[in-house]
């Protein structure tokens, strides 16, 4: 999973249009036979993809559920 991080509002707006894509754009989320995901601690939320060439077993890893279902917010 790839962590991105919060970035101060005062920073971004003197950000060149390479450096937003670098800090918000999420590339090569849909890659065939894996699963992709990104926490950002901007929102607080997890984005992924799932695509399988063949069937593949959705699960979360050991280190994610405690990690995750430990925080107030968790909707797991």
């Amino acid at each position: 999973m790839e962590l991105r991080t919060a970035v101060l509002p005062r920073d971004v707006k003197h950000y060149t249009t390479d450096r937003l894509r670098e800090e918000f754009l999420i590339q090569d989320l849909f890659v065939p036979g894996q699963i992709m995901l990104v926490y950002s601690h901007i929102d607080r939320i997890i984005t992924g993809a799932a695509v399988p060439v063949e069937p593949i077993a959705l699960t979360a890893g050991d280190d994610f559920v405690p990690r995750i279902s430990a925080r107030e917010e968790s909707w797991v």
